[in-house]
This record gives structure tokens, C-alpha cells and sequence, in this order.
């Protein structure tokens, strides 16, 4: 009863986009941990139709080295195949799924690709255009912009309280003494101030941010920012851990009280609309979502945010900084923000400084991600050559060598068989 293939006809194009928890950077490796905020882009595009998302994936969510990297499939359909390329680069940019590297970006770089767009394109698409699809447009954007989106997870973070219920801003001792306050008010370093960095290695920009109100009950702030002086390295021979604070700490404090405080950029901040909620999970401690619209220099900026804990304090602990993944549309991807006073960068600083120059000497290899052992290649003593393949690992289905760092006397207590867990130490080179 079924008609002839031939008498049904073709209409329109259809164009299936398979979303992966894995990292283009790093050669496509498969990614794991909890989804902070998952919601498809019918959410933000309700009147976009033809849309369907295949996936069980939810906010919360927890992505396993069990199974496939696959965790969603997107299918859009429209009149010609353009308009399909263009509807599924859209759909991509506002999917939000906080939390999990996908290859989210490097599908829009495919669809939008002038050979992808040529209908003759081939096979060898992917191989043969490889570096400009595993581009980052967010690394790329003018600098002023990236300032400008880095300081919405900060501006969040000050005015938490106006957009959560109270229950969940922790209760600290002199929690009544007004915000901002200062015994040292007049000095520009006890004024509101704040570090912000995102990306990483060479792609990291760390901004000094210093608000000129101190008023957390508004929702308008204003901040000026300039680059993070590092300041001049310590002497070698007395470059410790101590030492390199030292000098940061020294350079951040004389930023604050020079004259290039005052000609730096300036922005008027105004969070315009601010949806909440609150997550719990089983795997890991509450954490708080949120959808914002900010006007930053009379610009509106969109994007969605996921916090770590429900820790909402614009203060940050000792040494640690404050993570809020952001996720703009306008570039299909999320990035992370990390957020600290002072005082918690300078220990922050102190510690990153402290475990390099111990990892130095100890020729660690630990795992990169949750793994099975497959097999190990050397012998327990045995002398490898940098580079050499020593330990063989599978995580997803995916099988990934572990090299030797360099030269040396291989050391390992693992088997095949093992399963080990994120940062497990694999084996040491003596």
C-alpha cells in the first residue's frame, strides 16, 4: 500500500546536525560532566518552526565515559538548502548546554563555510579546511568586546541578591555592615574592585575591574577596566612563590592609584531583565542558572549563565575564583569566566606558581578525563624516550595514547583493566 518511491515528491531540504560532548581543540577528545544548563533554541526562537531536537538530555544531566559523545540531534527543514544552512547555524547559536564542551561552534563554522555552501563540496571538506573551522570567533572579536561580555558574569555576580530568593545568599558574619564598606574608604585600593579572566594559554584575557559605586541593591553599575599589570618578574634567584605575589600584588595595587585609572574604559552597566532558578542533582551541590538582557553602553547583550554553587557573593574565598559559564548566542558558544578579589587572586596566583614548580619536578602524566586502562606498553622500570607511547586509554568509545613528557625511568602502579578517574595519576618519568 506504500506509493512507488518515484511518485513521492521532494520537498524542500532537510540538514541533521549531530551535537557531541567532545573538544575540537583537542583533536575532538570526548568530554564528560554535568550539563549546568541545557535549553534547545525553540525556547528562544518560539516562533522558528520545522525544529526538532532528538535528544534526553536535560539541565542537570550527567555525561558519562560509558556511552557515545553524541547527546543531541538537531534536524531543521526549510524551503532550499540555504535557507536550511542558515536556520541550522541559527538553531546551533542559540542551543545553550552549559557546562560540557561540545563541538557546538565547529557545526556552525561547517554550515556557514563558503565550500560547505557550494554544493559540489566533497568528502575531504572537513580535512581540507580543518584550521578555519576549528576557528573561535570569540577569541577573534575585537578586544573592547570581549571586555564588554567578560564583565556581564561580574555584574551578575554583584547584584545577585536583586534576583535570587534570600535563602540562597549565604549568611556571612557582619552581613549588616553596609556593602562596600571601607575603614580605609579613600584609598583607591580598598575601593570595589575586582579581577576577571576568561580563556585560556594564550587566548586568556585577565581584566582590572574598578567599580565607582559600591550600591549592590541596584541594577545599575558603572566600572572602569583596564588590562591586568602583571608587573616586572621577580630575580630568578629569588623567584619563589612569595616573591611572584609579591610583584603581582604590587603591580595591581600601583595600577589602582596611578593616573591610569582614571583614563580607562569606561562602562555604564544596566541589567535589564534577569530569569533565575534554582538546580539541585544528585551528583553535585545546587547551583543557580540564569537568562539575562544587559544594556552595557547603551547596547543590549543577551546571554545565559551557570554558576558552580549557589556561592553568589561578588567575594570570593581564599584562593579560589568564582566560575560562571556564559553562553552567547551571537557567537554559538559558552565560554568561562572566572571572578576574584584581590585577595583571592594573589593566593590563586601563589598556588598556580607553587604546583608548577613542583609538577616540574615531578614528570606527572595523570589522566585527562574518567578512562579504562587498555594496556601498558613499558615495564615498570623501564627507561622511555619523550614522546615514546607508554599507556594506552579509552574513554567513549575513543582510544587515546599517553606519551611520555620527557626523557627517563618509567614509573607506573596502574594495570590494564583499570578504570581510573579524572587526574588520576597514570604513571611518573623519573
Amino acid at each position: 500500500s506504500l506509493p512507488q518511491l518515484q511518485s513521492i515528491p521532494q520537498l524542500g531540504h532537510a540538514i541533521e546536525c549531530r551535537l557531541c560532548a567532545e573538544n575540537p581543540q583537542s583533536n575532538f577528545f570526548p568530554e564528560h560532566g554535568t550539563v549546568r544548563l541545557w535549553q534547545p533554541a525553540t525556547a528562544a526562537l518560539p516562533g522558528m518552526k520545522d525544529v526538532r531536537f532528538e535528544t534526553a538530555i536535560e539541565t542537570g544531566s550527567q555525561v558519562a565515559i560509558h556511552f557515545d559523545s553524541m547527546i543531541a540531534k538537531i534536524v531543521v527543514w526549510a524551503p532550499t538548502r540555504s535557507m536550511a544552512i542558515q536556520k541550522a547555524a541559527t538553531v546551533l547559536s542559540h542551543t545553550v548546554c552549559l557546562g560540557v564542551k561540545t563541538n557546538q561552534r565547529f557545526l556552525q563554522n561547517c554550515l556557514v563555510h563558503r565550500a560547505f555552501r557550494d554544493v559540489a563540496y566533497t568528502t575531504s571538506f572537513i580535512p581540507k579546511h580543518l584550521p578555519e573551522l576549528l576557528s573561535d570567533p570569540y577569541v577573534e572579536i575585537p578586544v573592547r568586546l570581549r571586555q564588554t561580555l567578560a564583565l556581564i558574569p561580574s555584574a551578575f555576580l554583584r547584584t545577585a541578591r536583586n534576583h535570587i530568593p534570600s535563602s540562597l545568599v549565604p549568611q556571612k558574619p557582619f552581613r549588616h555592615v553596609r556593602p562596600g564598606f571601607r575603614n580605609q574608604r579613600f584609598d583607591p585600593v580598598s575601593a570595589p574592585s575586582s579581577i576577571v579572566a576568561t580563556g585560556s594559554g594564550e587566548d586568556e584575557m585577565s581584566l582590572l575591574c574598578q567599580w565607582t559605586d559600591s550600591d549592590h541593591e541596584s541594577s545599575k553599575l558603572k566600572v572602569k577596566v583596564q588590562p591586568l599589570p602583571t608587573g616586572p618578574s621577580p630575580e630568578k634567584a629569588d623567584c619563589t612563590p612569595a616573591a611572584e605575589v609579591t610583584a603581582r600584588y604590587n603591580a595591581i595595587s600601583t595600577a589602582l592609584r596611578s593616573e591610569s585609572t582614571r583614563t580607562a574604559d569606561a562602562f555604564d552597566i544596566e541589567i535589564s531583565s534577569c530569569r533565575t532558578a534554582l538546580v539541585t542533582s544528585k551528583a553535585s551541590r545546587p547551583w543557580v542558572t540564569a537568562t539575562m538582557k544587559v544594556l552595557i553602553n547603551g547596547r543590549v547583550y543577551c546571554c545565559y549563565l551557570a554558576t558552580e554553587n549557589t556561592e553568589l557573593s561578588s567575594f570570593t574565598s581564599t584562593g579560589q575564583a568564582k566560575q560562571v559559564f556564559c553562553h552567547f548566542p551571537a557567537f554559538g558558544t559558552w565560554v568561562t569566566c572566572k571572578h576574584y578579589d584581590l585577595l583571592s587572586y594573589s593566593e590563586s596566583t601563589r598556588q598556580v606558581v607553587a604546583e608548577g614548580s613542583q609538577a616540574a619536578q615531578r614528570k606527572t602524566v595523570s589522566a585527562p578525563m574518567p578512562c579504562k586502562v587498555l594496556s601498558v606498553l613499558k615495564q615498570d622500570g623501564e627507561e622511555v624516550q619523550m614522546g615514546e607511547t607508554v599507556i594506552v586509554v579509552e574513554s567513549m568509545k575513543m582510544e587515546m595514547n599517553i606519551s611520555a613528557p620527557v626523557d627517563g625511568v618509567f614509573r607506573t602502579r596502574v594495570k590494564k583493566d583499570d578504570a581510573v578517574s579524572e587526574g588520576a595519576i597514570l604513571c611518573q618519568i623519573e
